[in-house]
């Protein structure tokens, strides 16, 4: 999958190793202005995952005993949107195939299904500029509302939102955790089948909702992911 998008390609998006001569005050300004503002990206993250952890601590304690539990793995293939803000040179990204695992609770009631759950998903993108590529790790909290077909086709369709805390992040090897984002939020939409009472097969697309940049990169360009995901599960 290729998409052409045109951006504006600023040595301050690519490489921030070059720093203007300025003086050794701009140089001492900026550099405790990143540290602060890793320590400040640093508390905002630790906050944001208790909040979602307590969240789904009590969507499982509300679905008690009667939850069957969900564990699943599986593929993904993950691309970027990118819409440039300002400028005429070209940027081709590629798709890029990543990897997802976690576990879930899963409540029917009826044909109405209610899951929250939690798991760890790669995404990322690859791009033209000397055949870099973007990688990115999270944690995705989620909650997903389905519908089961029937008792003789147990196929359930979904959907969601999904809440990811970004653990790492690096572009041509370089990290960039600072210029994204701390959450990701995105819908899954979804299909999963169940077979021998046990077993769970499922497709998703995962539509990425909000601009993922920060900082000076957001000035120039709009990213925000999507995903196919593929996976099989066991039911306990």
């Amino acid at each position: 999958m290729k998409k052409n998008i045109k951006i504006k390609l600023n040595s301050k998006l690519w490489n921030k190793n070059i720093v203007p001569s300025v003086g050794n005050a701009f140089i001492r300004s900026a550099t405790l202005s990143k540290k602060k503002n890793k320590k400040t990206n640093f508390f905002k993250e630790e906050i944001l995952m208790k909040k979602l952890l307590i969240l789904i601590l009590i969507c499982g304690l509300a679905i008690g005993l009667s939850a069957k539990i969900h564990v699943f793995a599986g593929g993904n293939m993950d691309w970027a949107n990118l819409s440039a803000k300002s400028g005429a040179a070209s940027l081709d990204s590629e798709s890029k195939f990543g990897f997802h695992a976690g576990g879930s609770y899963i409540m029917d009631m009826g044909q109405i299904m209610i899951e929250p759950g939690v798991k760890f998903q790669t995404r990322g993108y690859a791009y033209t500029i000397g055949d870099k590529t973007y990688d990115a790790n999270y944690i995705d909290i989620f909650g997903k509302f389905g519908y089961t077909l029937s008792e003789a086709i147990p196929a359930t369709v979904y959907l969601g939102i999904d809440f990811g805390i970004l653990m790492t992040a690096e572009a041509a090897g370089r990290d960039v955790k600072d210029e994204m984002k701390a959450l990701n939020i995105s819908v899954p939409v979804g299909l999963r089948y169940v077979f021998m009472d046990k077993f769970t097969t499922s497709f998703e697309y995962d539509l990425g909702v909000t601009n993922l940049l920060d900082g000076e990169a957001a000035k120039y360009l709009d990213m925000t992911f999507q995903s196919f995901l593929f996976s099989v599960g066991y039911l306990f």
